[in-house]
């Protein structure tokens, strides 16, 4: 269980939010919430979740299949889906990014598309520096780079 832990995170301040929250839903102060008073919780935190994401939390958090889950529990569920959130947006944002720069629809993005994206936003860069920059993403020789080696790289750089 230390190692879920420490391997996802919630952000500052918003564990105790959530256990403010878990208390106020735990109406008989046992410790342990449903399947019903969680999505209110859920809801309560300004997370906007339909029956099936609600669902997939719970079935995380409920892992002996008891229909209740404790704070712990819960925490460790919605870290784990406020992580894949984070995911899913990081690469939507990629996404986005790539295909502003894939200007001729290619599916990939040549040294002249990073030319003009860099030209766009007010910066100079050398035939030197757009090599690098490809063959760091797609590999030693390469004159291209995929969407997920564009993506690859900007999760090991976390540009995002």
């Amino acid at each position: 269980m230390a190692d879920i832990e420490a391997h996802f995170e919630l952000p500052e301040g918003y564990e105790e939010e959530m256990f403010e929250a878990f208390e106020l839903f735990d109406r008989n102060a046992d410790g342990f919430i449903d399947f019903k008073e969680m999505k209110l919780l859920l809801r309560s935190l300004g997370l906007r979740v339909n029956n099936h994401e609600a669902r997939n939390v719970f079935g995380d958090a409920d892992e002996k299949g008891t229909g209740r889950i404790d704070f712990d529990s819960f925490r460790i569920a919605m870290a784990k889906d406020l992580q894949k959130r984070e995911e899913l947006e990081s690469k939507l944002e990629h996404k986005m990014a790539f295909t502003l720069m894939d200007t001729d629809k290619t599916g990939s993005l040549s040294s002249e598309n990073i030319r003009e994206a860099a030209n766009r936003v007010g910066e100079s860069i050398t035939d030197e520096q757009i090599k690098n920059m490809i063959e760091d993403a797609a590999g030693e020789g390469a004159t291209t780079v995929s969407f997920q080696q564009y993506s690859n790289l900007m999760n090991e750089v976390q540009l995002w």
